[in-house]
């Protein structure tokens, strides 16, 4: 299992990223490979009340095939946040070595 976690920030509610969450998880699990997609609320340490949305795929060659297809609708999906306060601060690419 492949995921792709992003920690975003607010300049004001969490309202905007929901709406991107919800325009986003259509066209990320349209895509071959695509397993979930989550939204967290961050409840600790030094980034409380930020949120991390994680995207898992079946491997890393999907995520990186998927991510490609739908550059374009992600990058004005972002360019929309940032214009409304909603700034991506990181994103990391995780490898799962064990399972549940």
């Amino acid at each position: 299992m492949f995921a792709s976690a992003t920690r975003w920030s607010f300049t004001s509610g969490t309202e905007k990223g929901d709406e991107a969450y919800q325009k986003m998880k259509p066209i990320w699990s349209a895509q071959e490979g695509f397993h979930s997609m989550s939204m967290y609320d961050i409840t600790e340490g030094p980034n409380k009340g930020q949120r991390m949305t994680v995207v898992r795929f079946k491997d890393q060659k999907s995520f990186d095939t998927a991510r490609e297809k739908i550059t374009s609708d992600r990058e004005k999906i972002i360019k929309s946040l940032e214009e409304k306060g909603v700034k991506m601060e990181e994103n990391m690419r995780l490898e799962e070595v064990a399972g549940a």
